[in-house]
């Protein structure tokens, strides 16, 4: 799998030597799309990889200019904005059970 579209207000971080790159706004041809999805690029093996997760049940709404960051088995999300909304809220994913 390859990686993320073109996008700008991401967040990333690293966690057991992989990057993981969250959310953002943008797309190809200077589309406004916020996205909602999680990529991760292993630096052992230079590869991207999408994380699949139940998006109809656990998705988060779509946003950008949040921050994240990792401690243990989880990562956490922290704010951000949409067309829609300005987020306060902290988002939290575990990372074994997806």
């Amino acid at each position: 799998m390859g990686a993320p579209g073109p996008r700008a207000n991401t967040a990333a971080c690293v966690h057991n030597n992989k990057i993981y790159v969250y959310g953002g706004h943008g797309g190809a041809s200077y589309a406004r799309i916020a996205y909602n999805d999680l990529y991760t690029f292993d630096l052992d093996t230079n590869t991207w990889d999408k994380i699949e997760y139940d998006e109809k049940s656990n998705s988060p709404d779509p946003r950008g200019g949040h921050t994240m960051f990792a401690i243990d088995k989880y990562l956490y999300v922290y704010g951000g904005w949409n067309n829609e909304a300005q987020y306060n809220n902290i988002l939290r994913f575990d990372l074994e059970t997806l």
